[in-house]
């Protein structure tokens, strides 16, 4: 498990060390697309969270 408060730049490095069905979890980092779609905001603001948070979550 890891658990991340850090930036992006740390969790990348932490989810490498992350073993095959491992939980990683983020107070900080870019927003993703169900957040925004659970604060009930507008498709374009939930578009633009999930690509700009594509890269981690992947």
């Amino acid at each position: 498990m890891v658990l991340n408060s850090q930036d992006t730049k740390t969790l990348e490095k932490s989810l490498r060390i992350l073993k095959p069905g491992g939980i990683a979890v983020s107070i900080s980092g870019p927003p993703t697309g169900a957040f925004a779609r659970e604060l009930g905001l507008p498709w374009y603001v939930r578009l633009a969270t999930t690509l700009l948070s594509f890269g981690i979550r992947r």
